[in-house]
């Protein structure tokens, strides 16, 4: 679900707290090359795993001419770009981190939530969401919403109630 920067959030607020490294990501706030090659190299191959036409200049024109992918769709990502998914990355998991970490457990619930990202269920909701979710269908903006919000449910469900609308808040927000 990279257009809503979830699971990228929670599995990066994992790593945070795990590491007791908040305010190291709360700095990091631009790239360097290496990270930048690493960051394209797993975009342009999930990317390619998924029959998404999304990448550098080099990765579009690679696949120019494939029937499999939809030239439509096709969406460039320089380096600004993906300083700015970087950065959408780094703030969501900042607020994360923060809302978990307010008590001793963080990690314990950090923990919880990354797991339900990976439970069986959760991940026949997110192909219902990769099935759905097509920005040039009528309709389709509305389905993502709501299997996106199902979804979340899902992930923060063994949190308290108060718990899960702090959360979710962060989680929810643009």
């Amino acid at each position: 679900m990279p257009q809503s920067y979830d699971a990228g959030a929670l599995f990066l607020a994992q790593v945070v707290i795990q590491n007791d490294e908040l305010e190291a990501l709360e700095v990091a706030r631009v790239l360097n090359q290496l990270q930048i090659i690493k960051m394209r190299h797993a975009m342009e191959k999930a990317h390619r795993l998924r029959l998404i036409p999304a990448g550098s200049d080099k990765f579009l024109k690679g696949i120019k001419g494939d029937f499999q992918y939809d030239p439509s769709r096709a969406i460039l990502i320089d380096d600004n770009r993906l300083h700015y998914i970087w950065n959408r990355f780094r703030e969501r998991s900042i607020a994360v981190a923060k809302t978990l970490t307010v008590h001793s457990l963080g990690l314990y619930k950090v923990n919880q939530l990354v797991a339900n990202f990976k439970d069986s269920r959760c991940r026949n909701l997110l192909k219902q969401y990769r099935y759905q979710y097509d920005r040039r269908f009528k309709g389709s903006d509305l389905m993502g919403a709501l299997l996106r919000k199902q979804i979340l449910y899902f992930v923060v469900s063994p949190l308290s109630e108060t718990e899960q609308k702090k959360l979710l808040n962060v989680l929810l927000k643009s």
